[in-house]
C-alpha cells in the first residue's frame, strides 16, 4: 500500500501509466480520505493500547465494543478501505493507484477470517454477540 505510492511520488519509473482527474473529484477524496484518517484516531483511541500489528491477544485482552466498536466490529480495515478507495484518485496512476486496493483486498482476505476466529475462540459467545449487533465495516447488519 506504500511501496508503489513511494515509487510514483520519488521517481519517474511509473510516469508512463498515469491518467488525469478531475480536480473537483481530487477534492472529494481528499475530504474522505481525511475521514479516513480519523477514523484510524478514533478506533485506535477507542482500543486504548489493545491495538496490535500482529494477530494476538494479550493476556489482559478484553473485547471492545464501546466507541466506533460499538457500530462497527472492524473500523481499522474500514479506514485502510477507504484509503485505497482513494489511492487511485490521489495517485493518479495505474499502478501505484490500484495498488492500494489489492494489498487492502489480500489483507482483507487473509487476515480477517483469521482475527475473527481468535476473537471467537477467546471471547465466545461474547464475541458471538457482538457481531449480530455490529457490522464488519459497515454499521449495523
Amino acid at each position: 500500500m506504500w511501496v508503489l505510492p513511494g515509487i510514483y511520488a520519488f521517481t519517474d519509473r511509473l510516469d508512463s501509466q498515469s491518467y488525469t482527474v478531475p480536480g473537483s473529484l481530487t477534492w472529494g477524496a481528499a475530504v474522505v480520505f481525511v475521514l479516513g484518517l480519523v477514523l484510524r484516531w478514533t478506533s485506535q483511541r477507542a482500543l486504548a493500547g489493545l491495538w496490535s500489528g500482529t494477530l494476538e491477544l494479550a493476556d489482559d485482552h478484553r473485547l471492545i465494543t464501546r466507541g466506533v466498536y460499538a457500530y462497527v466490529r472492524h473500523p481499522l480495515y474500514a479506514s485502510m478501505i477507504l484509503w485505497a478507495l482513494c489511492q487511485p484518485i490521489l495517485l493518479p496512476n495505474a499502478i501505484a493507484g490500484f495498488g492500494g486496493i489489492v494489498a487492502v483486498s489480500l489483507l482483507w482476505a487473509v487476515r480477517v477470517p483469521r482475527e475473527e476466529a481468535m476473537m471467537l475462540k477467546r471471547f465466545g459467545e461474547e464475541y458471538s454477540r457482538y457481531t449480530a449487533r455490529t457490522g464488519r465495516i459497515f454499521p449495523g447488519r
